[in-house]
């Protein structure tokens, strides 16, 4: 199956998504903070990655995706937000940072393992 980053700071939501990813058969990659992302994005080279947006540091989930779209070694891996807002003022941010999908929590991780099995053809 597919080599999923998932940077998400809350660990209930992080063992829950690891939990439903790994009984999909997928591998899964946990870090709990923005720069700890990158660097695992950077190390893994994922599938995809999966960011919560309201990430703790100073390094949001936004920045995060803009650190990956700025480095050509990994920086076509999809990045798909998770985040429980969903005004359109927060959509237009996550695609001027180039997420390429958006999930709102919790009613967008139901559509999660579909969307990835559509992401990966």
């Amino acid at each position: 199956m597919a080599r999923i980053v998932l940077v998400e700071d809350d660990p209930d939501v992080s063992r829950l998504l690891s939990a439903v990813l790994a009984d999909a058969g997928h591998e899964v990659h946990v870090a709990v903070d923005g720069e700890q992302g990158v660097a695992l994005v950077h190390q893994v080279r994922p599938d995809l990655a999966l960011v919560d947006v309201g990430l703790p540091g100073t390094l949001d989930g936004f920045g995060v995706t803009r650190r990956i779209r700025a480095d050509a070694d990994v920086g076509g891996v999809p990045v798909w937000a998770l985040t429980a807002h969903s005004r359109a003022e927060d959509r237009e941010q996550g695609a001027q940072a180039g997420v390429s999908d958006y999930l709102v929590k919790p009613d967008g991780i139901v559509d999660l393992l579909p969307r990835i099995e559509e992401l990966l053809g």
